[in-house]
């Protein structure tokens, strides 16, 4: 059984998920925009052990908690083999716009479409879905969809900065998240849960 976790961290109210099967108790965290020791803590607390922290892309709202995080956790960290060599460019990852501290950030694996992540006796699906950011990523397992910026509840991601492709966007959605089953559970970037199906009828940004 999986076991799934949602924090609201920063000032731009993103979302952090812990991931984790619930026998073997092996964990991955998606995201760490802020309070990382708390995110370690709430982890160990219930006896999960974090084997990754996994980044859906790379702007700051989404790591300025990982240095804090990994230092504490002691884990690895995985991010898009797009974004490895972009990630501490600050047009890229908006610290250029916005005043945020940023640590250096170094990728310990890079991942790519089509990946497939061991968690426990479950296995997690990477999907390259770009157009947010070039190397946005999405992860899929069990009809759990954590979908980063890509897909949200009624909308979609901002695409007006470094890398972001509009139209891109919309054809990583349709090709590969709305392809996934109706009864699949959206776990956005910002904001409430969605489902495929609801998104596929209602979502205005896909028609």
């Amino acid at each position: 059984m999986l076991y799934l976790k949602k924090f609201v961290t920063g000032k731009l109210y993103t979302n952090c998920y812990i991931l984790g099967d619930t026998k073997t108790k092996d964990a991955y965290v998606f995201d760490a925009p802020a309070h990382g020791n708390e995110i370690y803590e709430f982890a160990e607390n219930l006896g999960y052990s974090i084997k990754a922290v996994i980044l859906t892309h790379g702007h700051f709202d989404h790591i300025l908690g990982l240095s804090e995080l990994v230092q504490r956790s002691g884990a690895p960290v995985f991010m898009s083999e797009s974004e490895a060599e972009l990630i501490n460019n600050p047009e890229f990852n908006l610290t250029a716009y916005f005043i945020a501290h940023l640590s250096p950030i170094k990728a310990d694996k890079v991942l790519r479409d089509g990946d497939i992540l061991p968690l426990g006796e479950y296995e997690i699906r990477v999907i390259h879905t770009p157009g947010h950011t070039i190397g946005g990523l999405s992860f899929y397992t069990d009809n759990i969809l954590i979908s980063g910026d890509t897909l949200f509840k009624g909308s979609i991601g901002k695409t007006d900065h470094m890398t972001g492709d509009t139209e891109m966007e919309i054809m990583s959605i349709k090709e590969k998240l709305l392809t996934l089953p109706d009864e699949t559970k959206v776990y956005p970037g910002h904001g409430e849960e969605t489902t495929i199906g609801r998104e596929r009828k209602e979502n205005i940004f896909l028609r």
